[in-house]
């Protein structure tokens, strides 16, 4: 039985479990290769997951012919993630999608929100907006972006979401709550990690002649990191500092050196101060072919005091 309540149709429950995520589905036949990819989430110690789905109807005699056919492709999705070991509890909603996922993810106590970037609501070009991008632009809690058409490739090639973890960092206080993720992945066995630091090209205009400096800097920031993630796991870390393109040296790092995972955050400091998901986010959201976890920073999430403590270093701990 149906209930509305609030604008909220409670269709199933359950309860119990140590980690929440928000599932979102347009139930268009591409969110059919999401949910058989969520398997892959076990191993972030995921039990419970709230499957949501958002119609913006308002006319009553359209909603209700709209129900006949979208609630058994909800509780079908349903079904197979619970035959995969998950808790299950499924929702219908009713309004702007963007704002009742976000919605749902608070008044549910989430840790995560899964999306897929393709489909009917949810474009795979999720810069040009829509759902995707309005979710990801006012992000409260971590979000993960599997690109739909290209899980089919990533199953083949990885056996785990934590076969190799690059997190990008550009040691903002957005990096360190992203670290602070890392820091979980870490502990649940992440067994290949590489900490990524770009010097960005735009400082060649400016500040070229210190980048001996800023390297020197960065790279203790990086051993200070990979020694707190040594202190919680055993993953086979690598550092790196490059030179050049942000968005572009992210994309070749994940697509030569068989990155099953990317972390980092909604938004960045950079040198010329732009929100990452406006720039570098964004063109990598677009591109990746492996799942991003993207952090934002809102007081609700935690920083890490070890990722605060590397990136306070600076050129006077050197001398």
């Amino acid at each position: 039985m149906y209930n509305l309540e609030g604008g909220i149709m409670k269709v199933s429950e359950s309860h119990g479990g140590m980690c929440k995520l928000l599932l979102a589905t347009d139930l268009s036949p591409a969110s059919e290769q999401l949910i058989d990819f969520t398997r892959n989430l076990k191993v972030l110690n995921i039990e419970q997951i709230l499957l949501t789905f958002c119609l913006n109807i308002s006319d009553n005699g359209i909603m209700k012919d709209a129900m006949e056919v979208k609630i058994p492709t909800l509780e079908n999705q349903a079904a197979r993630l619970t035959h995969a070991g998950f808790q299950v509890k499924t929702e219908i909603r009713f309004g702007m999608p963007a704002v009742e996922i976000l919605n749902a993810a608070e008044e549910k106590k989430c840790q995560l929100l899964v999306i897929g970037s393709h489909g009917r609501n949810l474009s795979d070009r999720i810069s040009l907006g829509g759902t995707a991008s309005a979710l990801l632009h006012n992000l409260t809690l971590p979000g993960m972006v599997v690109k739909i058409p290209s899980i089919a490739a990533y199953e083949k090639q990885h056996t785990s979401l934590l076969d190799h973890v690059l997190y990008v960092t550009d040691f903002s206080e957005n990096a360190d709550t992203a670290f602070t993720c890392l820091e979980k992945l870490t502990a649940r066995g992440a067994r290949k990690i590489t900490l990524l630091h770009i010097q960005d090209h735009i400082i060649g205009k400016h500040l070229k002649d210190r980048l001996e400096i800023f390297n020197r800097i960065d790279l203790e920031r990086l051993k200070c990191l990979a020694r707190r993630l040594q202190s919680l796991g055993k993953p086979e870390i690598k550092m790196e500092i490059p030179y050049g393109g942000v968005a572009e040296l992210i994309l070749k790092q994940i697509n030569h050196d068989n990155v099953s995972l990317v972390v980092m955050g909604a938004q960045g400091r950079g040198y010329i101060g732009k929100p990452f998901l406006g720039g570098v986010t964004n063109k990598v959201l677009r591109s990746s072919p492996v799942p991003l976890l993207v952090v934002p920073f809102v007081s609700g999430l935690q920083w890490s005091s070890a990722a605060r403590e590397c990136s306070m270093i600076d050129e006077l701990n050197l001398k």
